[in-house]
């Protein structure tokens, strides 16, 4: 009976130490931004989330029929439901480049190479080859 006390007193109080003091952790800068963050586009991030569900359920009928052998013209119905499929993805890549990722050009500088020797033998090893 003993041994099953001490066992549950160390496994309830693994972790648990009375007395010490932990310093709450410094929060980490955050790095600087290449772009300036805009405000989020409610109606753009909306219609892809319909776009990415309309999806599915295109790609959910797929399977569906593909799965049930006894529909009349299941061909045409398998290619309409992956096709919808497809072009519910595709609207949703296009929603998402053309309204929710950022349009900003920021024109900054390249940096000096960090190894331009070794740049200079990968290019020479290239030209050899």
């Amino acid at each position: 009976m003993n041994w099953l006390v001490a066992a549950l007193v160390v496994l309830f109080s693994r972790g648990k130490r009375r007395g010490t003091w932990h310093p709450e952790p410094r929060p980490e800068p955050e790095p600087p931004r290449f772009v300036a963050p805009e405000p989020p586009d409610r109606r753009a991030e909306l219609a892809v989330v319909l776009f990415l569900g309309l999806a599915t359920v295109c790609a959910v009928a797929f399977v569906v029929v593909y799965a049930l052998d006894r529909l009349p013209r299941q061909t045409q119905l398998l290619g309409l439901s992956i096709g919808l499929a497809f072009a519910f993805l595709g609207a949703a890549a296009v929603v998402v480049a053309k309204r929710l990722v950022s349009q900003q050009e920021v024109e900054e500088a390249y940096g000096v190479p960090e190894h331009p020797e070794e740049q200079e033998a990968v290019v020479r090893i290239v030209d050899e080859s």
